[in-house]
């Protein structure tokens, strides 16, 4: 699913363990990731540019393991900290409350120049 901006990706990593199974990780790059600040999975709003609700949509469907490729348990975002998770249903229902905690946030985007003028 796109990210924050348009044609980006995200990206599944799944090593086997020494026990034969697999713990694998999402690279999310700027899509979502753990705010510390806030105490919460969040989108950062303030770098959006491919739109809050294309944003939003591409954290719920994360939630889908067929999106990735197959069910992950880490979560390794560009910004904020890495997350892991005890399942991935666990990572499913904490990513789907984040997409549709974005999207109903009333955000507004600001961009500032140089100049500090707003566009």
């Amino acid at each position: 699913p796109p990210g924050r901006t348009f044609g980006s990706i995200c990206a599944r990593y799944a090593p086997r363990t020494e026990k034969g199974g697999t713990e694998a990780a999402i690279f999310t790059g700027g899509l979502v990731g753990y705010n510390m600040r806030l105490g919460k999975l969040d989108g950062y709003s303030a770098f959006n540019r491919g739109g809050i609700e294309r944003q939003a949509s591409s954290m719920r469907a994360l939630a889908d393991a067929g999106t990735c490729g197959g069910e992950w348990q880490w979560m390794l975002p560009a910004m904020g900290r890495g997350v892991r998770y005890e399942s991935h249903e666990d990572a499913k229902e904490k990513l789907l409350a984040t997409g549709l905690d974005f999207a109903g946030s009333q955000r507004k985007l600001k961009w500032l120049c140089g100049c500090g003028r707003a566009f």
